[in-house]
């Protein structure tokens, strides 16, 4: 085992030096072909300004069709320029016509004379080329020569420029770049076997069966090994380790605890929420089956609570939700469980509880919500705040959890229907 983990572990420091030896030489190549293709649009934009001039001078000087053709032949011979050529606007076909080497040939063309100095890399035949097209811009001093409008388009200039000398550099520097990176790499990698087998593979290997040891529980473990400092403070470190796991661990379990906590409960009124609500009325109904005992739901709403939030806002209306669910859980017993079931709306679990009693509890709610004072609660219907509450009973209204809260939810809706602030029974 300890052969294999050996093996391992040189083969990660060799695939890490490989990768890391490969990066820098993409990054290196990466960065000299993208810097080789920024000299050469440049050189194609000079190599364009030096068409640009000599054409202009010529015209100046009376220089005719021929004369430049002579100069874009001149230009297209000097080393590395791949190709020159003028290409003719509409205002320069309409004046002078144009031949078939004057025309735009691609998308490139048609920008430049749009208006839009392009640049781009192309390859021809597996080369790269640096392109460079500026246009004609009609200004008024070519009005001498060209009838056509100030700021059109007159024509354009195209240059290529050959990277194939640049790149053939690059491709030797590449062949050099990879032929030291292995020698360097054969030799860090005999190193550092050296230092792995002679340094660290015993110190890792008795760390791991130390390890194994004390996770078993013998925390009274040792090890008797002085390799050097790092070592000798992890087995420092060693006989503080279980005081720290047990430590943790009851950390853990109040943090759980609190967790716990707040996932079941309303952040609002600090009250049970929707969610706990229905695995609580699933376990009571249960319950209630198993021992054939009857159960109740309470289902309460606030009266007119929209009118009221609209009117004073959200943080009065979050105060009276938070004192409305108060007064309702003081109203309960200690077995009852009360949980916020959205937005105005709260219910309640009735243990044990008939139709009977439920009512009894239900209008103790209504009654100590109606009699509580509420922040402006003069301005509701009636002068108080109050609420409207359905009740309803397993297994005499429904005979699941769902259908008696369904059945609650229907007596509070005839109780709102009938006037509010009053209790209906399923």
């Amino acid at each position: 085992m300890e052969l294999r983990f050996s093996h391992k572990l040189v083969f990660l420091v060799a695939f890490f030096m490989i990768a890391g030896i490969g990066f820098t030489v993409w990054y290196a190549v990466t960065q000299e072909t993208r810097l080789v293709g920024e000299i050469g649009i440049h050189e194609a934009s000079r190599a364009n300004q030096m068409a640009f001039e000599a054409l202009y001078t010529s015209m100046r000087y009376g220089g005719g069709r021929n004369e430049n053709r002579a100069i874009i032949k001149r230009l297209n011979d000097v080393k590395n320029i791949e190709e020159v050529r003028v290409i003719h606007g509409a205002p320069l076909v309409k004046q002078f016509g144009a031949e078939e080497d004057e025309l735009p040939v691609d998308d490139l063309d048609r920008s430049a004379l749009a208006g839009i100095p392009v640049e781009a890399i192309e390859k021809i035949d597996g080369r790269r080329v640096a392109r460079f097209v500026m246009p004609f811009i009609v200004k008024e001093e070519c009005l001498k020569c060209h009838k056509a409008r100030i700021g059109e388009v007159n024509g354009a200039i195209s240059v290529k420029i050959s990277l194939e000398e640049y790149d053939s550099a690059i491709a030797g520097a590449i062949k050099n770049i990879i032929i030291s990176g292995a020698f360097i790499l054969a030799v860090s990698l005999a190193l550092s076997i050296v230092f792995l087998f002679r340094v660290s593979i015993r110190p890792i290997s008795e760390l791991q069966k130390a390890a194994r040891i004390i996770g078993g529980g013998d925390l009274d473990y040792r090890i008797d090994l002085r390799d050097g400092f790092e070592i000798n403070r992890l087995v420092d470190e060693f006989n503080t380790m279980a005081e720290r796991l047990k430590q943790r661990t009851n950390e853990l379990n109040v943090l759980n605890k609190k967790l716990e906590e707040l996932s079941i409960t309303d952040g609002l009124t600090g009250v049970y929420n929707h969610r706990y609500f229905y695995a609580r009325l699933e376990e009571e109904l249960l319950r209630a089956s198993r021992h054939c005992k009857p159960f109740a739901v309470i289902m309460a709403d606030i009266d007119n609570f929209k009118s009221y939030n609209d009117t004073y806002g959200h943080r009065n209306g979050d105060r009276v939700l938070r004192d409305v669910a108060s007064t309702i859980k003081a109203t309960l017993r200690v077995t009852d469980l009360m949980a916020r079931y959205g937005g105005e709306e709260f219910s309640v679990i009735l243990p044990e509880t008939d139709k009977k009693g439920a009512i009894i509890i239900a209008e103790k709610i209504r009654k100590n919500i109606e009699d509580r004072d509420f922040p402006n609660e003069a301005t509701q219907p009636g002068g108080n705040l109050t609420v409207s509450v359905g009740v309803a009973t397993y297994p005499v209204d429904a005979k699941t959890g769902d259908d008696v809260v369904s059945q609650a939810d229907l007596a509070l809706y005839r109780a709102k229907d009938m006037g509010r602030n009053r209790i209906e029974s399923a």
